[in-house]
């Protein structure tokens, strides 16, 4: 069919360069809800690589952190628990909050580390 698969070569997305933080965020945040994981992830390590780099103006918010919780929240869907971890490992402590600690825990606790996973709970 000619539909929008058809014009951007069996992608979802144009072929255009998105190149800021924000925008790559928030295309990644809309993959995610049209459940096109793999594709967000890629976003989103480009996020990270741009973070870093750019100097966001002062009224935009997204941080390293909401990068990697997103990032966490594609890998679980993707059923790859292991980069899923990584992801929120990375998460700077300072930057944790109580729906983080609930996550590691159950991510834990299913890949069978009881220890850890019993002290995010704590």
């Amino acid at each position: 069919g000619s539909g929008i698969n058809a014009e951007y070569g069996g992608s979802v997305l144009p072929q255009q360069r998105v190149t800021s933080v924000t925008s790559l965020f928030y295309l990644a945040a809309a993959l995610q809800q049209m459940k096109h994981y793999a594709q967000a992830v890629e976003k989103l390590h480009e996020a990270l690589l741009l973070i870093d780099k750019e100097k966001q103006p002062q009224h935009v918010t997204i941080t390293e952190s909401d990068i990697r919780w997103l990032l966490y929240q594609c890998y679980y869907a993707l059923c790859d628990f292991d980069n899923a971890l990584t992801s929120l490992e990375s998460i700077n402590p300072k930057s944790r909050s109580v729906r983080f600690y609930m996550a590691l825990g159950n991510l834990y606790k299913q890949q069978g580390i009881e220890r850890s996973a019993v002290s995010c709970y704590k």
